[in-house]
């Protein structure tokens, strides 16, 4: 009988000696990647520049932005608004900042882009927005500009200038 209990000593000390690894493990891996690499260091990294040749990826939106792993977002200063811009994506109704009124039958058109980034569209002569279909894929250029009162959750406008549509 006293081999028995030093046998399941032995074994519950082992099984609790597994157990202390894989918790240290778990919480040593906490901040690495899928890849089992760790996390690349982003605390020196300050611009866009910085982001990009770290060959973090950067969103097709304007202005750009390149995103790292850990949060840390970074804007593209060469583009700034009045430039002309081009962007794809789908005619939808604009998405209102404040969901929390009642929402109303108004749709607003505008365009989504592939990185579902919102932008008003300014057609002053309604040469273009009659035409377009809620649904559609465009590529649209124009001159874009900031909007700071808009009730919708927009990038910004593009002051339209050609539609070319696109096949889905």
């Amino acid at each position: 009988m006293p081999h028995k209990n030093k046998f399941l000593q032995i074994i519950a000390f082992l099984g609790a000696l597994v157990l202390s690894y894989m918790f240290y493990w778990q919480l040593t891996n906490l901040n690495r990647g899928s890849g089992g690499g760790t996390s690349p260091n982003t605390t020196n990294m300050n611009s866009f520049a910085d982001c990009r040749a770290a060959g973090y990826p950067v969103m097709e939106s304007f202005p750009e932005r390149c995103l790292t792993p850990d949060g840390k977002s970074f804007v593209n200063p060469e583009q700034t608004p009045g430039q002309e811009i081009e962007v794809t994506g789908e005619i939808v109704c604009l998405p209102h900042k404040d969901n929390s009124r009642p929402i109303t039958l108004e749709c607003a058109i505008g365009l989504m882009d592939t990185n579902g980034v919102y932008f008003s569209l300014v057609d002053p002569d309604q040469q273009f927005t009659p035409n377009l279909i809620d649904g559609q894929k465009y590529r649209i250029s124009g001159l874009f500009s900031l909007v700071s009162d808009s009730q919708y959750d927009i990038e910004g406008q593009i002051n339209i200038r050609n539609i070319e549509s696109v096949e889905n």
